[in-house]
């Protein structure tokens, strides 16, 4: 009985790896995902498991592929010479530039267009994001606001207005009541991140 490859069924070639090793190994073309456990998408796929001794070299390299990471690992600087993690943190400004021009200039008459690092934040004293992510991933997202600021300033030809948050009128609202606001509203968006996109259960 002839097959499609032109070889008989019992000769044909089997492969050589299992089908599950095959679709778990790299493709061309394929989108190559990092292990992160402070990642806000697919609630912990991307988390290697602490205990297994396979997973040792990845978090040598990458502590924060795995939650609770020790004190130590958590502030080790050495993830500082991993260009993935450079890689991502340009992903994060690139982001963060695109998205914050068109936040700015769609919210801003509502709620300020702040986009702050908060859940970054959260994520290292949560113990799934290192020091050294969390401070590429926020200089990045500091970049790219800054830029997009600067082209909204170009967009509206100069700096001679006033949008929703970025201002305090203090004769209507007092700066001890924007603060109590402000840190009610950061405190809800860690509370939600956490419950929705980060907290392994």
């Amino acid at each position: 009985m002839e097959h499609t490859d032109g070889l008989p069924m019992g000769e044909r070639s089997k492969p050589s790896t299992p089908p599950l090793e095959r679709a778990q190994q790299p493709m061309e073309g394929r989108t190559r995902r990092n292990a992160f456990a402070g990642r806000l998408s697919g609630n912990q796929v991307f988390v290697l498991d602490r205990d297994a001794s396979s997973n040792g070299t990845i978090r040598e390299r990458m502590p924060d592929a795995a939650p609770l990471m020790s004190w130590s690992e958590q502030f080790a600087l050495g993830s500082f010479r991993q260009l993935e993690l450079w890689k991502a943190g340009l992903a994060e400004g690139r982001a963060k530039f695109s998205f914050a021009t068109l936040f700015i200039l769609s919210f801003s008459a509502v709620s300020g267009g702040h986009l702050n690092q908060t859940i970054t934040f959260g994520t290292l004293f949560g113990r799934l994001c290192t020091f050294p992510r969390l401070v590429i991933y926020v200089g990045f997202q500091t970049i790219g606001t800054m830029l997009a600021g600067l082209l909204v300033r170009k967009e509206l030809g100069g700096r001679d207005f006033k949008v929703g948050g970025c201002w305090l009128a203090t004769e209507l609202v007092s700066v001890s009541d924007a603060f109590v606001i402000e840190f009610m509203a950061c405190s809800v968006l860690t509370i939600i991140s956490f419950g929705m996109g980060l907290d392994p259960r």
